[in-house]
């Protein structure tokens, strides 16, 4: 076929079995099945589906795109608990007697409502809506607004599967529009390969509904990946060629919503740029792992690290990063002590992570947390124990010296951060000792973080 293809959205059980498609796109709607395809310079656009499923497609030189958001609301924009009434700041679509669902991914639904039960729409304005129990029925009662983050959506929303798909183009390909970049609602996909084009797995801005599955995707020296609000299992990131210049892989974003949950992934030669996200069974090999300092928290566990850097030195926001029960093998780590290694093991040295050669003078500590001291000798000590919770500094006040954000001291038994850096003064301020209390230095303004953490030394080693 060559031209364009495609259906009447609400014309049903539409499929498209075993075709060929040159220099044209087939769009998928409603709930069209495609089983059996070859795109060749083609395109395969998803739109408006409610229930369609892809499989068995291999596109060369094309582009899978296009959206299954239909019937994603969202969180409201506003809600008025005295009338039940939930607002939205674009028309909703909906007319009464649609149904709809609940859910609390993030958030939490207001008191009086349900997330075990379908409500139907009454009361609809172009952006606004109730619900009811019945079609038909009496408004729901509800007593609050519940907690923002919540989701709204009709019943059946994100009703997208698509599995064993190919994309690829050649190695020195450089036109650009090809690849693998669907924006999904709640979508299911499993065993999706895409070579040497860029892959762009997102749900919309601020997404809080159901996390898109993703069970099989090996990804081949693409151009740039980018990954948010899925969950993840079995993924392969593999590369041959220089590092892309600010990363090759992306994991969520800024916000808790991107979040992308990875349970056991490959990465090698590749650049993995975390946001929020949570790596668990992964194996890195001639890779590099960096963050920027975000608010977004990042967590890798029970993973396998081999001639790879952590390129992580700039982060000042406590635990935006946690590496946690991992092996290394000739690791190169250039690190914060905003970072958390938690025991870690070095094969290379034997040694586990929580040893230092002193006491601990950066980062945050818990009561009752032992680091263990790195060169014991007779006369010293088997460690130091926080007896005191806080953050380990040993910096203090120095008159006219210019500072950077995040900078660290003590004083008066609390620890004070630069939040906006400068100069310090000729004479020392009078720092606050309330939480969060500031104070203006010169230039610079400090801001109180917490109590400074004590350590007390334990385990006396013989002299003889």
């Amino acid at each position: 076929m060559s031209g364009g293809v495609s259906s009447y959205p609400n014309q049903w059980y539409i499929k498209y079995l075993n075709n060929t498609f040159i220099q044209c796109s087939l769009v998928v709607k409603g709930n069209n099945i495609v089983n059996g395809g070859v795109f060749n310079k083609s395109n395969l656009n998803l739109m408006d589906v409610q229930g369609a499923l892809i499989d068995n497609c291999q596109i060369k030189d094309g582009l899978f795109y296009g959206s299954s958001i239909y019937g994603y609301f969202g969180t409201p924009s506003g809600i008025d608990a005295a009338t039940g009434t939930f607002t939205y700041k674009s028309p909703h679509g909906m007319g009464n007697g649609a149904q709809i669902c609940f859910e609390q991914w993030f958030g939490k639904v207001p008191t009086g409502i349900s997330i075990d039960k379908i409500y139907y729409t009454v009361n609809i304005t172009s952006t606004s809506f109730q619900v009811s129990e019945t079609k038909g029925g009496s408004p729901v009662v509800i007593t609050d607004s519940g907690v923002t983050g919540f989701n709204i959506s009709r019943y059946n929303y994100g009703r997208c599967y698509v599995s064993n798909v190919t994309v690829e183009t050649d190695w020195n390909d450089t036109t650009g529009n090809i690849g693998f970049t669907p924006l999904l609602a709640g979508a299911v996909l499993n065993h999706i390969t895409v070579k040497n084009c860029m892959v762009s797995i997102k749900a919309p801005d601020n997404y809080v509904g159901r996390p898109n599955v993703i069970d099989g995707l090996t990804l081949f020296e693409n151009k740039t990946i980018n990954l948010q609000s899925s969950d993840i299992s079995n993924l392969k990131v593999m590369k041959v060629r220089s590092r892309m210049l600010g990363g090759d892989l992306s994991f969520g974003f800024i916000t808790p919503y991107s979040r992308v949950n990875i349970d056991s992934g490959l990465f090698q030669g590749v650049q993995v740029n975390f946001g929020e996200a949570y790596l668990n069974n992964g194996t890195f090999v001639n890779a590099m792992i960096y963050k920027q300092d975000d608010p977004s928290r990042s967590v890798i566990t029970n993973s396998y690290l081999e001639n790879t850097s952590l390129s992580l030195h700039w982060l000042t926001t406590q635990n935006s990063m946690t590496i946690t029960k991992c092996l290394f093998n000739n690791v190169t780590i250039d690190a914060s002590a905003a970072v958390k290694f938690i025991d870690n093991y070095d094969m290379n040295t034997g040694l586990s992570d929580n040893r230092l050669s002193t006491a601990p003078v950066s980062g945050m500590y818990i009561l009752g947390q032992i680091i263990y001291n790195s060169v014991p000798k007779p006369g010293s000590y088997v460690g130091w124990i926080c007896t005191s919770e806080g953050y380990a500094s040993n910096q203090v006040w120095t008159a006219s010296k210019n500072l950077s954000q995040g900078y660290r001291i003590q004083s008066g038994g609390h620890v004070y951060e630069v939040a906006t850096a400068g100069m310090t003064g000729t004479v020392a301020p009078v720092f606050p000792p309330t939480s969060g209390g500031t104070v203006t230095d010169n230039t610079i303004v400090w801001k109180e973080i917490g109590p400074l953490a004590i350590f007390n030394t334990f385990g006396p080693i013989s002299s003889s």
